[in-house]
């Protein structure tokens, strides 16, 4: 997605699910005992000298892994810079948008989508920020008529691979926002997207609740 409203934003460390596959690129002392590049298809679990390795390696490992973890450490800012956005480059970007919403009483607005619990997102359209794409996707999707952002949350990043052009991936970043429902009306959810279900609840359901890996932390962390 091209949008001259986008502006990058780095803020380590940074992690890429693709199923239950992590990579996260670090800023830290690199390990003693750096694992080769050339094992990199051959091992789940890596520590990476992130001098001695290659972004594209690093983004054709994950494609190929649905379980597994790999820490790639750099030692400074700039260097991490410069290899997220190498590596950035091996994906076509795609950028969304959501929102934790709370109601007065302290629950959080879940959605039920393809089985599996979430959080409602959708893409940025071209010449739309992420607050407002956030605000407008909760809406639809949901069918509540007033929400407002409280705080901005940290973006995550997640691959899928893009069915319809092969041997083409996409990585999406979703801007996440804390956000209050001053007046919550009934819930509607938005069939046309698949949306089964819309509900509130509380905080300690929610972190029971079963939902995609890149979504844990946001589901348990208290962002009240």
């Amino acid at each position: 997605m091209n949008n001259k409203n986008l502006q990058p934003e780095y803020s380590f460390p940074i992690q890429v699910y693709q199923q239950q596959c992590v990579v996260e690129i670090a800023v830290g002392e690199t390990p003693e005992n750096p694992v080769e590049e050339s094992t990199i298809g051959e091992i789940p679990i890596l520590l990476i000298d992130g001098l001695n390795a290659s972004p594209k390696i690093i983004a054709q490992w994950q494609q190929q892994y649905e379980k597994g973890a790999a820490k790639i450490i750099l030692p400074t800012e700039i260097q991490a810079q410069q290899f997220w956005e190498d590596y950035l480059k091996c994906f076509t970007l795609i950028e969304a948008a959501g929102g934790k919403v709370f109601s007065p009483e302290g629950l959080v607005l879940v959605i039920k989508r393809f089985g599996n619990w979430d959080l409602p997102k959708g893409k940025i359209e071209i010449g739309e920020m992420p607050n407002e794409a956030a605000v407008r996707e909760v809406r639809e999707e949901t069918g509540l008529n007033e929400v407002v952002i409280i705080e901005k949350l940290t973006p995550i990043y997640h691959l899928y691979q893009n069915y319809h052009e092969q041997n083409s991936w996409v990585i999406k970043k979703t801007h996440w926002f804390k956000m209050f429902a001053p007046t919550p009306n009934q819930l509607v959810p938005q069939i046309i997207e698949s949306i089964e279900e819309a509900k509130w609840v509380s905080i300690n359901e929610l972190s029971k609740l079963s939902t995609y890996k890149s979504l844990e932390k946001l589901f348990k962390i208290e962002v009240i």
